[in-house]
């Protein structure tokens, strides 16, 4: 393992962009034509989906951040959706290196409708402004990808809190905006803001977390598919309970109830004694039944279900440097558009 110096202040180098710190949203959802905006938001941009690349693996559907993603949080867990017949005992050997140091880490999965998911959660954070690069092996098949980390340094959240209230930031380009509060970066189609989408308003406070597996929330799903968000490290943990709210909102409900490759939508926590890893919901979870028509910007005959919330139990066995992050990802298809609302992180 190495020893890398936490620092108590996050270091952003500029990357010679201007930043932009309003969060319109833009009123396409990816290949679904002009739709009239439902939030009382001017709409900015029109990003474009972003090329999808694959990992030269058939026992890989989909990983978490997409290969060559950029910016990346020292801290992001790496996530892999293996083929239906692929179960966590096939895979012979798992490897994580940074700017060609061997990253400790633990692996951790779930079942989800006859298919695994495997999450890698790194003991060490990753070089700053480095490549990393995972490699696979699994019943005979092999994979290889890699992402590329953002130039800001390893520390510790400066002001510990879970609130999505603090004020955001961007840095980056327009359709790939880096989001920065005191204790969360955001990558993909994200947005911390308390203006009106749809009925996704904040449960606590003015504002809250959205993400979107497409281009609707003023920037662009990575490779795609993906959006997350990754927190700070925390100091120790002692309370049992972390919960939060969410309302799932999805394009998907009437044509991709029952697949095994739905949106999905994830939450990892990892310290230096533990991980906990679990799937929040996902257009199968929630079932056509549970959901109902909700207009959304940017996107076509959307549904969602009602407002939930989740119940992270063991939230103190990670131990310290306790890193949350949520991950919204469209799992093999990424024609259609789904978003999520999160608030009031609380532990109890």
């Amino acid at each position: 393992m190495r020893s890398v110096f936490l620092s108590a202040i996050l270091g952003l180098y500029s990357l010679g962009c201007e930043s932009k710190s309003d969060h319109g949203f833009v009123t396409v959802g990816g290949e679904h034509g002009e739709v009239a905006a439902s939030s009382a938001v001017d709409a900015w941009g029109d990003c474009k989906a972003e090329g999808v690349t694959g990992v030269g693996s058939e026992a890989v559907v989909q990983t978490i951040p997409p290969p060559e993603a950029g910016n990346v949080s020292v801290h992001t867990p790496i996530i892999a959706f293996l083929e239906a017949g692929y179960p966590r005992a096939d895979i012979e050997d798992f490897e994580v290196t940074s700017n060609g140091w061997g990253i400790d880490g633990e692996m951790v999965s779930f079942e989800r409708r006859g298919t695994t998911v495997v999450g890698f959660a790194p003991l060490d954070p990753y070089d700053v402004a480095g490549e990393v690069i995972i490699r696979m092996n699994i019943a005979g098949d092999s994979a290889r990808w890699q992402f590329h980390t953002g130039p800001y340094e390893d520390t510790v959240a400066g002001n510990p809190n879970l609130s999505f209230e603090s004020p955001s930031t961007t840095q980056g380009t327009p359709c790939q905006y880096t989001y920065f509060t005191d204790n969360f970066i955001g990558f993909g189609d994200v947005a911390i803001t308390e203006e009106s989408a749809g009925a996704t308003d904040a449960t606590d406070g003015k504002s809250r977390l959205l993400m979107s597996t497409g281009e609707v929330l003023g920037n662009a799903a990575v490779g795609s598919t993906s959006s997350y968000v990754t927190s700070q490290p925390f100091p120790m943990v002692s309370a049992a309970n972390l919960r939060f709210d969410f309302r799932f909102v999805s394009e998907e409900f009437t044509d991709f109830d029952g697949d095994i490759y739905d949106d999905s939508f994830l939450v990892m926590v990892h310290g230096q004694q533990g991980v906990v890893f679990e799937e929040i919901s996902s257009v199968s979870r929630v079932g056509i039944d549970g959901a109902h028509p909700m207009p959304f910007p940017g996107m076509v005959d959307a549904q969602a279900a009602e407002w939930r919330t989740h119940t992270l139990s063991r939230f103190n066995s990670v131990g310290s440097n306790a890193t949350i992050s949520f991950f919204l990802s469209d799992v093999g298809d990424p024609s259609r558009t789904t978003a999520v609302s999160v608030d009031n992180l609380r532990v109890e």
